[in-house]
């Protein structure tokens, strides 16, 4: 036991190892593929907001562009105005001067006092546009331009009133100070244009570093991208081989044992309990499911054996019938145990072993107080590890448990039924060894319960069926059962041509014992005379008791010549009994006889006895002790047959006709 203790230990240490292993694995696993799930994700979102970047990156580049180049534009158009302005001025100021007004027309100053008046807007906006591009050098440029300006339009009108009024050569004088104003508003304007094209430039510049940033960003994004997707493939094939193997191959191995077990297959055990997560619920959900269902299936099988026991025994004629059903049922209900059928004797002093099964042996009659469970009126059950208490009527030597239930019936205990359980449960648990013999004596107590019912059913129809045929004072079959025999036999010996005697017995001046010594003597003399009858004939021979102090044999294939000499012995033998009531002596019995035969004295049963009974009034009217043969009979036809005759006639018969008159009579029967 210590070594089976060590090894259940090490078995148990060694699953529980198994099952801290396999939890940490599973734990593990389910923490990496969180991780690679929460780097997958923040790969995908760290993508998602480099793209967006990238989005409004260049959103911003193009807008940044479209006002970089509307600038440009309206920079470059203002500067070309600026210049058209100077240019124009200085051309109808020089075509002023050059015509000297001879034409007396002053269209040329006109125009150019609407150039002097629109330059100031024209430069204003020249100088919000710049400005607005924040370039400086542009700005100054400009304002220096338009400083200039107003000076160089007053040196025009000078040289244009130079012109006009002292002639050319003050004119040119004049023209040689206006061409410095014009040369100096020319320089800052290149100096403009200069800076203007230095804006151009910078805009290119900041494009081109937009460029660069969202070519860098779509890069990155790419990048980060192509990550997130070989993580997602491999996040993908972790996740496939540790569901698979974790998850999947668990769930599938589960749904093919429930199918099974809805199939009624109860053979496959799961191995997934020791897990501590859902599958190990549906794990330990199957394994008590199914322990429910073979127990079920076990109720139900026993159940059905136990109706179909019931049903058998119900039917059984006669208890060694009824013994033999009990063992093989017995035996389905209780495979792995042996086991024996005790029952009271009718001296109620001894039990007889009437059925053994499953490896039992028979054993001689024991006392009721041999076993414990007849001694204590209940359910004894002897296990290996109960002190000394073991009964006297099993082999103390032999191994192994057992128990002894007593079977009761009507308030009365009819026997015991004795279970031997097998001598390899003691290499099992404690716990499993004492529930398994629990369940096997619940099996046999509700095997006892039948079987008691089923005993007492079949005395009790014994019983009834003995009151029916017998006499309850002398225990000779009564007249029902005569007139039943008498057909029967009848019919047999008339198909096999045999002779059917009857004698009608009746006991001499009978009412004399009844007046002179009262009732009981009586009764004592019918028992007396009954018991004469019975021992006095054949077992196959019919004695009965037909009323009153009047009997009737009936002798099966005895001729006349026979039934006579046997009624002869039967008188004299009444004539010899010596019969006492309180201790004194009653008067000598006799007893008057008539003998009537088939198929002589008639063709019915009513008819030889209606015979045998003129015959019997013959006997008494001539004295009485006498024995008359019914005149119907001739008794020289056969008188030369002895009985050994009789025995050879009987003999001469065919076998085939025997058989199926045997047949016929246990039909009847």
């Amino acid at each position: 036991m210590q070594e089976m203790s060590a090894s259940s230990t090490a078995a148990y240490g060694k699953g529980s190892l198994k099952g801290f292993f396999t939890r940490s694995l599973a734990h593990s696993a389910m923490l990496l593929f969180g991780l690679v799930t929460l780097i997958t994700v923040s790969c995908s979102g760290y993508d998602y907001f480099l793209i967006e970047q990238e989005k409004s990156v260049s959103l911003a580049k193009r807008d940044h562009d479209e006002k970089s180049a509307r600038r440009l534009m309206e920079l470059v158009g203002l500067q070309k105005q600026i210049l058209l302005d100077v240019i124009e001025l200085r051309h109808y100021l020089a075509d002023f001067s050059a015509t000297r007004g001879l034409d007396g027309k002053d269209s040329d100053l006109e125009n150019a006092a609407k150039i002097a008046r629109r330059f100031p807007q024209d430069i204003s906006e020249a100088k919000q546009a710049a400005r607005l591009s924040g370039n400086p050098d542009l700005l100054g440029a400009l304002s220096d331009v338009e400083r200039r300006f107003p000076e160089y339009y007053e040196r025009g009108l000078e040289m244009t009133k130079v012109y006009a009024e002292q002639g050319t050569a003050a004119g040119n004088k004049a023209m040689e100070s206006f061409d410095h104003v014009s040369e100096d508003i020319q320089k800052h304007l290149t100096l403009s244009s200069a800076a203007l094209e230095e804006v151009k430039q910078h805009s290119e510049a900041d494009a081109a570093s937009a460029r660069v940033v969202i070519d860098q960003l779509r890069d990155r994004a790419t990048t980060v991208a192509l990550a997130g997707v070989i993580i997602t493939a491999l996040t993908c094939i972790i996740g496939i081989l540790v569901i698979g193997r974790w998850v999947i191959q668990p769930l599938g191995w589960l749904t093919f044992a429930f199918k099974k077990l809805s199939d009624g297959d109860h053979s496959l055990v799961v191995s997934e309990e020791a897990r501590s997560d859902e599958i190990g619920d549906l794990a330990r959900v199957y394994a008590n499911f199914r322990q429910v269902t073979i127990e079920r299936q076990q109720a139900g099988r026993e159940t059905r054996l136990l109706s179909e026991l019931n049903a058998w025994l119900q039917c059984c004629k006669s208890l060694e019938e009824l013994y033999d059903m009990v063992g093989n049922f017995v035996t389905l209900l209780l495979p792995d145990c042996g086991g024996s059928l005790y029952i009271y004797a009718n001296s109620r002093d001894i039990l007889d072993n009437v059925k053994a099964w499953n490896g039992a042996r028979l054993s001689a009659p024991m006392q009721p107080d041999e076993c414990w469970g007849l001694r204590r009126g209940r359910t004894f059950t002897h296990e290996c590890g109960d002190a000394g208490i073991h009964c006297s009527h099993v082999d103390p030597s032999a191994p192994g448990d057992y128990c002894c239930i007593p079977i009761l019936a009507h308030g009365d205990t009819i026997g015991m039924l004795h279970i031997e359980f097998k001598s390899d449960q003691g290499a099992q648990e404690a716990p499993l060894r004492k529930a398994l013999i629990a369940e096997q004596r619940r099996i046999g107590l509700t095997c006892a319960e039948h079987i008691s019912m089923a005993i007492a059913n079949v005395k009790l129809r014994d019983q009834l069926r003995d009151q029916s045929i017998r006499d309850p004072l002398t225990g000779l079959f009564n007249r029902r059962y005569l007139m039943d025999t008498c057909r029967r036999e009848f019919s047999r010996a008339r198909r096999m041509r045999l002779n059917v005697s009857i004698l009608s017995i009746d006991v001499d001046y009978f009412k004399r014992y009844n007046d002179n010594h009262g009732h009981d003597a009586g009764d004592t003399v019918l028992r007396a005379v009954g018991d004469c009858l019975e021992n006095s004939f054949r077992n196959e021979d019919v004695a009965c008791r037909f009323g009153g102090e009047e009997f009737v044999v009936v002798l099966l294939g005895a001729t006349p010549a026979i039934a006579l000499r046997k009624a002869n012995e039967l008188r004299d033998r009444i004539e010899s009994l010596m019969v006492n009531y309180l201790d004194k002596p009653l008067p000598r019995i006799t007893a008057s006889i008539g003998v009537a035969s088939f198929p002589e004295a008639g063709d019915t049963p009513e008819a030889v006895l209606r015979a045998a009974d003129e015959a019997l009034y013959r006997a008494k009217e001539s004295g009485r002790n006498r024995v008359e043969l019914s005149r119907s009979v001739n008794i020289h036809s056969d008188a030369s047959k002895t009985e050994t005759d009789f025995l050879k006639d009987l003999l001469s018969v065919p076998i085939e006709r025997v058989e199926h008159e045997e047949i016929e009579r246990s039909d009847a029967a």
